[in-house]
């Protein structure tokens, strides 16, 4: 996944020149590890509705290694049947879906990722 990618899914949108440059200095592996773990930290803030004020700069997310912080193990609960698609651009990637057991993150399959992913947007 490119930088482009990423920060295009990351709901904080500052200095991204900052992002890009702090990006450029991870290794290829934790590129991949901020990538792999971007999903749960999205589902994370939007499920506790956190402002993105609240939310960290890109650049502060990638130099404080914050893809290794640990979350809490259950989501707040989404409304039965709520699902909350992760846009990056129009597309969505990644998607989140609340039942009665709790909160499931799953990325969607590249063929759909290209085809805009099912409808964007809270459910």
């Amino acid at each position: 996944m490119t930088f482009d990618t990423w920060y295009a899914g990351y709901p904080h949108k500052r200095a991204r020149a900052d992002a890009e440059k702090a990006w450029k200095k991870l290794s290829p592996a934790d590129q991949q590890a901020a990538v792999d773990a971007l999903p749960a930290h999205v589902a994370y803030w939007r499920a506790r509705e956190t402002e993105t004020d609240f939310i960290p700069y890109p650049a502060t997310f990638l130099r404080g290694r914050r893809w290794e912080d640990e979350l809490p193990a259950a989501l707040p609960a989404a409304r039965k049947g709520a699902s909350i698609s992760i846009l990056t651009g129009k597309r969505a990637i990644y998607e989140v879906s609340g039942d009665r057991d709790g909160n499931s993150v799953r990325a969607l399959p590249s063929d759909l990722r290209q085809q805009g992913g099912p409808d964007v947007g809270r459910h």
